[in-house]
């Protein structure tokens, strides 16, 4: 199965109509523990698609061009 995610990243002021956020495809989810202090973290691996053309709209389709 493939999820797709939405990635913020942090900046509105990119990719033009998609307001700073860009598509991606979740690969793993993973936890890792430093066995020393306990402490955990979540990390996840994504395989990131670029925005074309700075997010502008298509002028014939409407759409985002994304690869």
């Amino acid at each position: 199965m493939i999820n797709w995610v939405w990635v913020d990243s942090g900046n509105r002021k990119i990719y033009g109509a998609l307001k700073g956020f860009y598509p991606a495809r979740l690969v793993s989810i993973m936890k890792v523990r430093d066995i020393k202090t306990g402490l955990v973290d979540r990390l996840v691996l994504l395989d990131r698609l670029y925005v074309e053309n700075s997010g502008k709209l298509n002028d014939i389709t409407g759409l985002v061009t994304i690869t």
